[in-house]
């Protein structure tokens, strides 16, 4: 018997419809670095905002290939729209 989770990746036009925003330590003060994969925020670095909360903020390419993969928020398990 097979346990492992089955991943289901989010759609598309969700994924695509992530805003997009410049990185300022004014903006987001409390989160300074991606969660995916550890790395520190660069100044006006364009990066993505999940809609579940405005504190989970990611690289942009690393949202994109996460959500491609698996349709919750690495942070929260917010479900994003699958297909």
């Amino acid at each position: 018997m097979d346990n492992e989770p089955v991943l289901i990746a989010a759609s598309k036009a969700s994924i695509d419809a992530l805003e997009r925003i410049k990185y300022t330590t004014k903006e987001c003060k409390e989160v300074t670095s991606c969660s995916i994969c550890c790395e520190e925020f660069m100044t006006e670095e364009e990066i993505r905002k999940m809609p579940c909360s405005s504190a989970h903020i990611f690289h942009t390419t690393c949202i994109e290939e996460w959500l491609k993969v698996s349709h919750v928020c690495p942070i929260c398990c917010y479900q994003m729209p699958t297909e």
